[in-house]
C-alpha cells in the first residue's frame, strides 16, 4: 500500500487493472465502474399540483396500491395533513416529513388487520419497491455518477 500522510489516506499499488472500470481494481465503487446511476426522479413520482387524494404520489398510487394507500392515509391522518390538499400547499415541514419520513409509528388498517409501521417518507419506501424488484423504471432518471463525474474509475486512479 501506499499512503500520504498529509491526506491521511492510503492507497493500493497501481497496476494496469487499476485503470480498467471493467476491473473491481479500476471501477468506480460508487455506479461499479457504469458512470452513471440510477436515482429516483421526484417530478416522476410526485406531482405537486393534484390534490393527494387524487393520485398526487404517483409511486404509492400504483404499485400495491392498497398496502401504501392505507399507509399513507395513516400517516396524514396522525400528522393532521389535509389530503384534499395539493402537495405545494403544504408547510415545508410537512412536505419533508411526507417525503423523507419523521420516523412517526403509523397506525393503519389493511385487509381488516390493524398495524403499526414507521413512516419511512415516500422516497424510502419507491427505494424499497425498486429493491423488491418491482418495475419502478418509470419513475427513475439516469444521470452522470457523482463520485467519479462519470469517469467510471476509482478517484485513486483519477488522481494519477
Amino acid at each position: 500500500h501506499k499512503a500520504c500522510f498529509k491526506c491521511k489516506m492510503s492507497f493500493e499499488e497501481l497496476e494496469p487493472l487499476s485503470f480498467s472500470f471493467n476491473s473491481p481494481k479500476g471501477a468506480c465503487e460508487s455506479c461499479l465502474g457504469l458512470g452513471t446511476k440510477f436515482s429516483l426522479d421526484i417530478s416522476k413520482i410526485l406531482d405537486p399540483n393534484t390534490p393527494l387524494n387524487q393520485g398526487a404520489i404517483k409511486v404509492i398510487f400504483g404499485y400495491n396500491r392498497s398496502y401504501y394507500a392505507q399507509m399513507f392515509e395513516g400517516f396524514c391522518e396522525y400528522n393532521g395533513i389535509d389530503t384534499a390538499l395539493c402537495f405545494n400547499e403544504l408547510n415545508k415541514e410537512q412536505q419533508d416529513a411526507l417525503l423523507y419520513g419523521n420516523g412517526t409509528e403509523i397506525s393503519f388498517h389493511f385487509k381488516n388487520s390493524p398495524l403499526k409501521r414507521p413512516w419511512k417518507g415516500i422516497i424510502q419506501i419507491a427505494y424499497d419497491m425498486f429493491k423488491e424488484q418491482k418495475d419502478l423504471s418509470d419513475y427513475m432518471s439516469e444521470k452522470t455518477c457523482s463520485s467519479c463525474e462519470g469517469h467510471r474509475l476509482k478517484a485513486s486512479s483519477l488522481s494519477v
